[in-house]
């Protein structure tokens, strides 16, 4: 096995950043707003893993703040419509790290360190007092330059329906499962970050995010006593990361039209325990490439789960998910794809959290079938800042057991938000 050459320089890196990275007090846009620290909306301050104040803040459309708004008061009796939060709403992230491969990959340099491997700006918090925003553009080493990454922006509200509390919104985003506030559907799902050396499957459905394009979807959301949710978009191709402004002739799976998404849940609290049992699903014809001819008709429908349990003073958060897919492409026969992933996190007084994952897709062909396993230490020296190992395991890497061991990947990873 080839030594980790590259090791103490990625420690080096680390060691050196931590002795210039303040204090807790320096947290993203969202904590600056509600003068709240990260763990009151993460588990362990673990960015994007949402506690259920920070599902709550979510669905408030990112807008609830605790600092007093710039306003204009009124004019003639009337409001002149100002509100403005004191505080600028940006806020970045980067992340540097080492990846070792169990055997050399063809045209990958292994025990590669990647400084950064992304560097995120963010603009995410209040707009008005009932509009919010989260947008995440991104440069990864090797892009030419920052791209839109993600995008949610929303509008929020809230009434009552016999006697019961109503939270209802519109959301503007450009990803499917994106306006979610659980963490076992696919954007938010575990592992949350990996490495860009290590080689992927090629198999992938819809949702999983490796099969649509550039998208930008409408939707409207509703959460009821706390309990029942509901959300339902619509989704179009868009040139958001391409140099076209829109899908063009050279475009790839451009949406026939619109796609629909759709997304139901039921939470609740059975003893100390909060309880998510939901179903989400998509259904869209897809022209292969370009913006004409025949298209390929894909249907995901999925069901999941999340616990969330205080265990021996600590938190036990798990995930899990099934994702089916059907493919009738205009050209072969109709295949079908399983996906099932699970996830079990257990989070130490926010400075440690154990992660262990699973997960397998089956595409009835032996020559794309993978299963792998994930292993994963992360410490928080604060809150904003994550030192983690991760070992991901493979038994079945694109239908191949017997050399699956290959792509067993050690990746080492510093993150910090400010």
């Amino acid at each position: 096995m080839p030594s980790f050459a590259r090791l103490p320089l990625f420690l080096l890196i680390i060691i050196s950043t931590l002795s210039i990275t303040p204090a807790a007090r320096a947290v993203p846009s969202f904590a600056r707003q509600t003068g709240l620290q990260c763990a009151a909306c993460h588990q362990s301050g673990n960015f994007p893993e949402l506690t259920s104040f920070g599902r709550q803040f979510k669905l408030g459309g990112y807008t609830m703040a605790t600092i007093k708004d710039i306003e204009s008061g009124k004019v003639n009796g009337a409001d002149s419509g100002l509100s403005l939060i004191h505080i600028p709403l940006f806020s970045a992230m980067l992340q540097a790290s080492a990846t070792h491969t169990n055997k050399d990959q063809s045209g990958v340099q292994n025990n590669s360190v990647n400084f950064p491997q992304q560097l995120s700006l963010f603009m995410a918090g209040r707009i008005t007092p009932q509009i919010g925003t989260f947008i995440q553009s991104t440069y990864g080493q090797g892009d030419s330059g920052f791209s839109l990454d993600l995008a949610d922006i929303r509008y929020a509200n809230n009434t009552t329906v016999s006697g019961k509390s109503l939270d209802y919104g519109v959301t503007f985003n450009n990803m499917p499962t994106l306006e979610d506030p659980w963490n076992s559907s696919p954007v938010w799902s575990f592992p949350w970050s990996g490495s860009d050396q290590a080689p992927g499957p090629q198999a992938t459905t819809m949702l999983d995010g490796d099969v649509l394009g550039d998208v930008a979807g409408l939707g409207t959301y509703g959460f009821l006593n706390d309990h029942w949710y509901a959300d339902v978009s619509l989704y179009r191709s868009s040139g958001t990361n391409t140099a076209a402004t829109s899908s063009s002739p050279g475009s790839e799976n451009v949406i026939q039209g619109v796609a629909p998404y759709w997304r139901f849940a039921y939470e609740h609290v059975l003893g100390d325990a909060n309880v998510m049992l939901g179903t989400f699903g998509m259904d869209a014809d897809l022209y292969p490439s370009g913006i004409s001819g025949p298209t390929d008709h894909y249907r995901d429908l999925a069901v999941d789960t999340q616990i969330e349990k205080p265990l021996l003073g600590n938190m036990l958060t798990v995930h899990g998910s099934y994702i089916n897919e059907e493919r009738d492409p205009s050209a072969g026969d109709s295949v079908t794809y399983d996906h099932y992933k699970v996830d079990g996190n257990y989070h130490v007084a926010n400075k440690i959290r154990t992660t262990l994952g699973y997960s397998t897709i089956d595409t009835g062909s032996d020559n794309l079938d993978t299963t792998d396993w994930i292993a994963q230490l992360a410490y928080y020296p604060w809150q904003n800042v994550n030192l983690s190992l991760q070992y991901t395991g493979y038994t079945k890497f694109d239908g191949d057991s017997r050399h699956a061991s290959d792509n067993d990947t050690t990746y080492l990873m510093a993150w910090m938000a400010f």
